[in-house]
């Protein structure tokens, strides 16, 4: 019976003290995360500063006539261009595991691609940090924005968790995208826990991060263009259309919106 009782206590014990370490965990993992996307955005600040704009998010080699980065080459060659990505113009050239490039909340992935740098970390809403290009300038495309083109920087991403490392106010809405006519970025290409994500094709190894997202209570960390860094409730960010069709809320992704 002594025995019994003591194994009915343990259990009683263990059911309760489970759930508070694993949320004491999650809890550390976000504000390690936060504090990695607080040194990301005052690196880009500094860089802003230096040379009056955000960086590109990304650039091939031609268009930017660069050699390869330090640390050579992100991403995984058979998915990913070769070329410059946001960290490497920052002169951020840790990539491994429990680097400021790396989500600690990040879902585990089992295939290669889970280590890849560019997937499931962190993303640049690359309306702001935009694809350089030389032959026509857009949205998406063209010189990056300087922090004098962006009028509500408090309420304007520049950072947050995402599926890929670039971002932007379709992936918040649900929408593909397409980076280099490989349909694996579109499946990519999402803001991690936002419901929408439900309704379209996720890669299989992403769809934890996607649909259940990383951070409790439904929260992803972001980080704004006037330097501030919080944890707030992804389907803030959720981009959809009103009665009229206009589409809101714009101004978390789009400057002078």
């Amino acid at each position: 019976m002594e025995v019994l009782v003591t194994a009915a206590v343990t259990a009683v014990l263990l059911a309760l003290t489970v759930p508070m370490l694993k949320s004491g965990r999650d809890s550390g993992r976000a504000v390690v995360c936060i504090s990695n996307l607080k040194q990301i955005s005052l690196i880009t600040e500094l860089y802003a500063q230096d040379h009056g704009s955000f960086p590109q998010g990304f650039c091939c080699l031609t268009p930017c006539s660069l050699s390869a980065p330090t640390g050579g080459f992100a991403g995984n060659q058979l998915y990913d261009l070769p070329g410059w990505w946001w960290f490497d113009f920052l002169g951020i050239e840790d990539r491994s595991s429990g680097g400021v490039l790396w989500c600690p909340s990040r879902r585990p992935m089992n295939s290669p691609l889970g280590e890849d740098i560019l997937w499931c970390n962190y993303g640049i809403n690359y309306s702001i940090a935009k694809w350089a290009s030389d032959a026509e300038d857009g949205e998406f495309l063209g010189r990056p924005l300087s922090k004098g083109q962006i009028r509500r920087p408090s309420e304007m991403l520049v950072y947050s968790d995402s599926g890929y490392g670039l971002i932007s106010w379709k992936a918040a809405a649900g929408m593909e995208h397409p980076f280099d006519n490989n349909p694996m970025r579109d499946d990519s290409f999402y803001l991690p826990g936002l419901t929408v994500n439900h309704a379209r094709p996720i890669h299989p190894q992403q769809q934890a991060d996607a649909l259940a997202g990383r951070h409790r209570g439904g929260t992803v960390s972001v980080a704004y263009a006037d330097g501030q860094v919080a944890s707030r409730k992804a389907e803030r960010f959720w981009v959809r259309a009103d009665e009229k069709g206009v589409l809101f809320p714009l101004y978390f992704w789009t400057a002078g919106r």
